[in-house]
């Protein structure tokens, strides 16, 4: 990185520290009088140069001091490319911003939350909720926004600060000799995401939206870039006074998108699909990750300027120049992968130029979505970039043929080092199993216990010294990354440190050889049990790992409660391309898109993980994450725990928006077999999400519901009809239904019922069918019909008469009898009935 860009890096990310300072109450190094405010223009200014002075490294400060400071009075260069980046990031005019807090230190507000910016429709029913002022970790009370901010928040400001100069003075300690500055970058930047996450940047339309952690990293991105522009210092200036009026382009957006995922993941057997299959979804996060720093690397860009790297994809701030390096990049890259992957995993690298009135009144969403179509449109002709030797390689006869005994077990592929290993840790079976197969199992064992990545630069190797089929490892070492998977530290680690828990972090050592960073990562993986390995031995379950080892399906299968199954969940965000294309509307911004993939990405990458982890703490170790990432997920388990995890997850993301309307999951849910092929299970589970996703009701007051739906059991319902409530609450739904069923079952041996209401709703079912063939399956309000036929006075009558026959039972059959009534006496929840009572079936069974 070029000196100067690593002073503009800096100053932006530091330029606005003084109002956290000012929130804390700190004093400023001078008065503030009139001849200040004519220095300064604003106290926040003065005190973030303040900071520059005291916690910058000494050989550091005077190169970034000038840009820090007179960023609203700018003077020369840096301040300009600081203050033009200031505006840009935040999209909003000068006359739009106000300070209050400058003149009254009590009126301090906390940051509204990013999602109740987000409205589709009626913004008037999106609630305004406030953000805990505290540090970022994955615990309920940090994470959970309240209805109102607090009447006092000094306390709180004054606790992030202390936490927050701590660590930065660390920091000042560590890098005094001026070495590495790239570290000390991100090392900052990751004490601003810990601290600064919940901190309003500023009053946008009166409104403290825009948190300061997205509003200095991408400061930081755009000052890095800007400085090192072609553009005179008089230009920069002139564009910092007035940016919207800006014609010409300042910045390139360049998003990648990594091709041939899902096939990738899921074309394996069921064979060591347990053990495979996580690492090679952790694999795919790894790449990304790397790829991304690959190409920030190559046209020598901080970290700053990765604005989102997850769920396959990437997108950057880079050089306007640099547009005319993606093409090359984007080849270096396809040709790593395609040596070691034949053409399975591919890479798109586009841009598209941002002229600075891009960055104003919501056409930063316009630009971002054009981004993504280009991308969609290179994908159909992804092959454009090989040669025609590669093309040749690729479209040839491969592998040996015949029965050379070369031919991999889990991924199909022929391989000459191929060898007989045990199917899982363990088990006495063998089966032949490639190398690079065996680096997935590798690296998903790895994780069980993992605290800690670390990410070392190396010297890349080109693709033609490289030997293809060495595994994860070795593949992403040719992106110039040695990567490790560590449950401890040895002290000796250099680059990048992710750590995986807060408990860790929290104990963080600083070092001018590398940078301590958080990293969110959804790792629930349900090991055996020297108690349990003794349990399904004695059952005579077979193939069983050896204690320690993680638990393979036909494990979980045995663990579920009644039926033996397996449960595969996925699961994503309804609409998110239109929450963000549409969400933020005009007032759509650099900052608050950055923010709103922030958030997205906390709630999956991070809390899911944790409200699983619960759930396995809870109730055995019986739930999986493949993957967890962007906005969606993929979980697999016994199928009891998954239901029950689709439902914590719907119901914690509406605490975790404030009740948002529009923010909402859609799921699919299927049940298979231990020795089911996994991916064969995943796209079912997908097929299930998809139905879920084209569900559509009308509701009383007589709008339409789309999709926030769930399908299990080949029925798809929304989510307040199947149940969000927890397994002790009887409710009105599915899921209350479920367990009310459940208890009288097993508790008092009344499974008799279960049956009876399951061939009542076949009945409904058979004639709701046919009314379908005839169009009349809907009322005139375009409701499903509620058909009165002789099931109503069956059911009736079956229930009347169980009363009477079970005495001890009769409070809670007349409950079951009077919900299925319903308030209104129209027996509407005959359209769910038979899902309560299949779901109660399953969970009661004793045998397979």
């Amino acid at each position: 990185m070029k000196e100067q860009v690593f002073f503009a890096t800096v100053a932006g990310l530091i330029h606005d520290i003084g109002k956290l300072m000012h929130r804390a109450e700190v004093a400023s190094s001078r008065t503030w009088d009139r001849e200040a405010q004519q220095q300064y223009k604003y106290w926040h200014a003065l005190l973030s140069e303040d900071f520059a002075a005291q916690y910058l490294p000494d050989p550091w400060k005077k190169g970034v001091l000038p840009g820090v400071g007179a960023h609203h009075l700018p003077q020369n260069r840096l301040s300009c490319c600081v203050a033009l980046a200031d505006r840009l990031s935040a999209g909003e005019r000068s006359d739009d911003i106000t300070y209050p807090e400058e003149s009254n230190t009590k009126s301090v507000r906390q940051l509204l939350s990013i999602f109740s910016d987000i409205s589709l429709d009626n913004p008037s029913s999106v609630p305004q909720v406030y953000l805990p002022l505290r540090p970022l970790r994955l615990d309920e009370k940090h994470l959970y926004p309240s209805g109102s901010p607090a009447s006092d928040t000094s306390r709180a400001y004054q606790d992030l600060w202390d936490g927050f100069q701590t660590h930065v003075k660390a920091l000042k300690q560590v890098f005094s000799s001026g070495e590495n500055p790239a570290w000390f970058v991100e090392s900052l930047l990751s004490e601003i995401q810990t601290y600064l996450w919940c901190v309003p940047s500023a009053y946008y339309r009166q409104r403290a939206d825009i948190n300061l952690y997205d509003h200095s990293r991408m400061t930081a991105a755009l000052s890095a870039i800007l400085m090192d522009s072609s553009f005179s210092d008089e230009e920069l200036c002139t564009f910092a006074h007035e940016p919207e009026k800006v014609s010409q382009p300042l910045a390139l957006l360049v998003g990648g998108d990594l091709t041939g995922v899902q096939q990738f993941l899921y074309t394996i057997t069921s064979r060591g699909a347990a053990s495979g299959l996580r690492g090679r979804s952790f694999y795919l996060q790894l790449l990304v990750l790397v790829i991304a720093r690959y190409v920030l690397n190559q046209l020598d860009l901080p970290i700053t300027n990765l604005i989102y790297a997850s769920g396959g994809n990437f997108f950057i701030l880079a050089r306007v120049e640099d547009a005319q390096r993606l093409s090359e990049l984007q080849k270096e890259v396809t040709r790593i992968l395609f040596n070691e992957h034949q053409g399975e995993l591919g890479l798109i690298l586009e841009g598209r130029t941002l002229k600075g009135e891009d960055f104003f009144d919501g056409r930063i969403k316009t630009e971002w979505d054009a981004l993504i179509g280009q991308i969609s449109r290179a994908k159909q002709r992804r092959l454009n970039v090989m040669n025609q030797e590669e093309l040749t390689t690729l479209f040839q006869p491969t592998g040996f043929g015949g029965e050379s005994g070369t031919q991999c077990r889990v991924c199909g592929r022929e391989h000459p080092n191929t060898k007989k290993v045990a199917r899982d840790a363990g088990t006495g079976e063998e089966i032949v199993k490639c190398p690079v197969c065996i680096s997935y199992e590798e690296l998903g064992k790895d994780l069980r216990r993992a605290r800690y990545l670390v990410f070392e630069p190396v010297a890349s190797i080109p693709p033609k010294n490289s030997e293809a089929g060495q595994g994860w490892h070795a593949l992403l070492e040719r992106f110039g990354m040695d990567v490790k998977v560590l449950e401890n530290l040895s002290g000796k680690e250099k680059g990048e440190i992710f750590f995986l828990k807060d408990e860790d972090f929290e104990q963080r050592t600083p070092s001018s050889s590398h940078a301590c960073l958080r990293y969110f990562l959804t790792n629930v993986t349900p090991l055996l049990s020297n108690e349990e390995y003794a349990q399904l031995d004695k059952k005579g379950i077979p193939d069983l790992p050896s204690p320690g080892s993680v638990k393979p399906l036909h494990v979980l299968e045995e663990q579920a409660k009644g039926v033996k199954r397996v449960g595969v969940l996925r699961m994503d965000v309804d609409n998110l391309g239109r929450l963000f294309a549409e969400g933020l509307g005009k007032y759509a911004s650099l900052s608050r898109t950055a923010s709103l993939s922030f958030a997205i990405g906390l709630f999956f990458e991070g809390w899911v993980g944790v409200l699983a982890e619960h759930m396995n703490e809870k109730d055995g170790e019986r739930l999986y994450s493949i993957y967890s990432g962007g906005d969606d997920l993929f979980f697999v388990g016994s199928w009891d725990a998954v239901v029950e995890l689709a439902i914590t997850i719907r119901r914690e993301l509406s605490k975790y928006t404030g009740g948002h309307p529009h923010i909402h999951p859609s799921g699919g849910i299927v049940l298979i077999g231990g020795r089911y092929p996994l991916y064969q299970a995943a796209e079912e589970a997908g097929e299930a999400e998809e139905s879920a996703k084209k569900f559509r009701r009308q509701k009383p007051d007589g709008t339409i519901q789309e999709k926030d739906a769930i399908c299990f059991l080949d029925q798809t319902l929304d989510w307040q009809t199947f149940g969000l409530h927890d397994c002790n609450t009887d409710a009105d739904t599915v899921h209350g239904m479920m367990h009310l069923l459940e208890k009288l079952a097993n508790e008092e041996n009344l499974r008799a019922l279960i049956g009876k209401l399951a061939q009542l709703y076949q009945v409904y079912e058979e004639k709701q069918r046919e009314l379908q063939k005839k169009g009349k399956a809907q009322n005139r309000q375009g409701q499903p019909q509620i058909l009165w036929g002789p099931w109503i006075w069956r059911m009736e009558y079956t229930l009347a008469r169980m009363e009477k026959q079970n005495e001890s039972s009769k409070d809670k059959i007349k409950a079951i009898r009077e919900q299925l009534r319903g308030k209104d006496g129209n027996y509407r929840s005959i359209e769910w009935i038979g899902l309560a009572a299949r779901w109660a079936e399953l969970i009661t069974r004793n045998s397979k």
